[in-house]
């Protein structure tokens, strides 16, 4: 028998033995055989019940019966996984760990102590996902190679979404060194270990490199409070990264020298390094006489964008365009926050149409999509269901029509020829309004008749007149037709002095101009009517002519901030929104009749998943104007207070993400 035949059979043998193996939170067992029919329910209780083979550094397995076996892949299903914690682990062939595609597994953490050839891929990791908080959180998120010798090598990281929070926007120069954790740590025993295509948010110190050999490219690293990428062990390559954001320095108290990517520390030199095709906001390489330095740029705002959508499009081609990485922050699995998603929240189905919601100086009346003619809601009509009134201590008139209604969900679209009564199919299908209590209600609707969208809307009052709405919706069939969904709602003002909207932007044809205070104004129903934001490049087929005029009727400028102001009877109404949703804004001069324009937005869900929760933020804030104050006063006065907003500290169940 020739040599050549004998290693066609090993090889043959190899991949003979090669397996998938699956986990699904939702859908899975702990007594499951990991199938894809039959999937183990976590990665955490799979370890835990030892089902992945052990290896010492000999290569003798601690559990030689474990079903996975050197050479094996253990796919993840979207939901909570725990956390990875692997002590040691020797293979001769790569263990992969990694989302199945069209998933978004979550885990808190992941430690590799020692060990050689596991592959972690695609997973979103952050101790903020978790149900409940963790025992501990260590120092960083991914640590792979702390423990054992040289033998420890080829520990890799690789297209996955890794961040201490997403919401850090009231954060102090304090809480940015004290409560975030580090990023990926690689080292400090073993080799050669990689972190490849990483999207790494809001950490203290992005990637450590404190092994020999180690590789870190096409990482986008973003917001950090030490240093992006720290290097202190030799041989060492860092190519085609981009980090952006520090977010504090010595004068904040820190005593670490934060740079975007450096060379050693102040007590250990390091050689032989190779740092090229970078961008970062400085670079600091004196520690390393050595080193290998080529095309190290600073890194502007397009470049940052121009990665990170590169990192988006490469994961894309190579695992599917549902990895989780490959897509804004609002495809992350969101947390609980209406009845629809927290079986546990208790309510009390309203006896009447509207329930009446009183906190600090705002009356609100929520109410479903039944008409109603009484003293609270005066001739308000069928088929308006979210704030039926609002008022103010300052402002007694209702700011919205009566017959219709603010925040009102109007439409589910997916760009197709529909029936009036599809095209306004929240209006017409069933509603429950559900009471949590004095300053809280959900419309709840079941199944839509068409689109077959099941929803829940909360709004809820806060102090300083903030209005939340948190709108959670599930497609439960897949009936769009154009790969997308489209949520409309309006909100029709009661004849105010200027139907116009105000917004920071810039001119749709020069993305380099500066921001400027816009105002929009549209010259009739249907024109110019949709601003989107100047990042937005998003292109929804639909049918020419679209039977419904705002939508896809795109105005001469761009938003920047995510949030706009219109003005009404000495008061102002500023609707704020999470930068991941990408909504859009929209305005009519007539919607609610001549005098009376829609202040509206819009909302899309890319490629939706049946089953799968979907999750959309926003604020409202309806305040007084200073009186005697101009035009610049007015919109400086706006600006801070919706900076106070997105600060807000909400109690449970409540928005955030700002």
């Amino acid at each position: 028998m020739s040599a050549r035949f004998v290693l066609g059979l090993l090889i043959a043998a190899t991949t003979a033995r090669a397996a998938t193996f699956y986990c699904d939170p939702i859908h899975g067992s702990p007594e499951g055989d990991g199938s894809s029919t039959g999937p183990w329910r976590t990665i955490e209780e799979v370890l835990q019940a030892r089902r992945i083979q052990l290896r010492d550094r000999a290569g003798n397995p601690a559990n030689p019966e474990a079903p996975v076996k050197p050479g094996d892949t253990v796919l993840l299903r979207s939901g909570w996984h725990g956390v990875i914690r692997i002590a040691q682990g020797y293979n001769d062939q790569f263990i992969t760990i990694a989302a199945d595609q069209g998933h978004a597994p979550q885990v808190g953490w992941i430690e590799l102590g020692e060990g050689r050839k596991w592959r972690l891929r695609g997973l979103t990791v952050s101790p903020s996902l978790a149900p409940s908080p963790l025992e501990r959180v260590p120092h960083d998120l991914v640590m792979l190679g702390e423990q054992g010798g040289e033998e420890s090598a080829e520990l890799v990281v690789e297209d996955c979404f890794i961040y201490t929070a997403l919401d850090t926007s009231g954060w102090t120069a304090k809480d940015w060194m004290q409560k975030t954790a580090s990023g990926i740590w690689l080292g400090r025993h073993g080799r050669a270990h990689v972190a490849r295509n990483n999207y790494i948010l809001n950490t203290r110190f992005g990637i450590n490199l404190c092994a020999p050999d180690c590789l870190a490219e096409g990482n986008v690293v973003a917001n950090f409070s030490a240093d992006g990428i720290r290097v202190t062990r030799d041989g060492q390559t860092v190519q085609y990264n981009v980090i952006k954001n520090v977010f504090v320095n010595t004068r904040d108290g820190d005593d670490n020298h934060d740079d975007g990517i450096q060379l050693g520390q102040k007590k250990n030199q390091a050689a032989g390094n190779t740092v090229r095709n970078n961008f970062a906001h400085s670079f600091d390489f004196k520690a390393d006489a050595a080193v290998q330095a080529e095309n190290n740029q600073e890194v502007t705002e397009a470049v940052f964008k121009q990665r990170l959508a590169e990192l988006a499009r490469d994961i894309d081609q190579r695992f599917g365009e549902r990895h989780p990485t490959a897509k804004r922050l609002r495809l992350e699995s969101a947390p609980a926050r209406t009845s629809l998603s927290d079986p546990t929240l208790r309510f009390t189905p309203s006896p009447k149409p509207y329930v009446v919601l009183r906190c600090g100086p705002l009356t609100a009346v929520v109410v479903d999509n039944q008409a109603v003619d009484d003293e609270v809601l005066p001739g308000h009509r069928a088929g308006y269901s979210g704030l039926g009134a609002l008022r103010h201590e300052r402002q007694e008139r209702n700011l919205f029509v009566p017959a219709y209604a603010g925040l009102n969900l109007e439409h589910i679209l997916d760009g197709t020829q529909q029936e009036r009564t599809v095209l306004f199919e929240p209006r017409n299908a069933p509603m429950e309004l559900r009471v949590i209590d004095e300053r809280t209600a959900e419309l709840y609707q079941p199944p839509t008749p068409h689109y077959r969208v099941e929803s829940c809307q909360r709004f809820q009052l806060f102090d300083d007149g903030i209005i939340a709405l948190t709108f959670e919706c599930i497609p439960r069939s897949p009936t769009w037709q154009h790969g997308y969904l489209h949520f409309f709602w309006a909100s029709y003002i009661d004849r105010p002095e200027s139907p116009d909207i105000h917004f920071l932007g810039r001119p749709e044809s020069d993305a380099a101009a500066p921001t400027i205070w816009v105002r929009g104004i549209t010259p009739r129903h249907g024109e110019l009517s949709t601003h989107r934001a100047f990042d937005d490049e998003r292109q929804f087929t639909h049918v020419e002519p679209f039977p419904l005029e705002l939508p896809f009727s795109f105005s001469r400028h761009r938003y920047v901030e995510p949030w706009y102001f219109g003005l009404c009877r000495g008061m102002a109404l500023a609707q704020l929104f999470r930068p991941r949703d990408a909504v859009r804004f929209a305005q009519s001069p007539s919607g609610g009749g001549s005098g009376c324009p829609a202040w509206d937005f819009q909302w899309f869900i890319e490629r939706p998943q049946v089953n799968r929760r979907y999750q959309l933020v926003m604020r409202a804030v309806y305040t007084p104007v200073p009186e005697g104050t101009d035009e610049a006063g007015v919109r400086a006065h706006l600006r801070s207070l919706v900076g106070e907003a997105r600060k807000m500290a909400a109690p449970p169940g409540a928005a955030s993400g700002f």
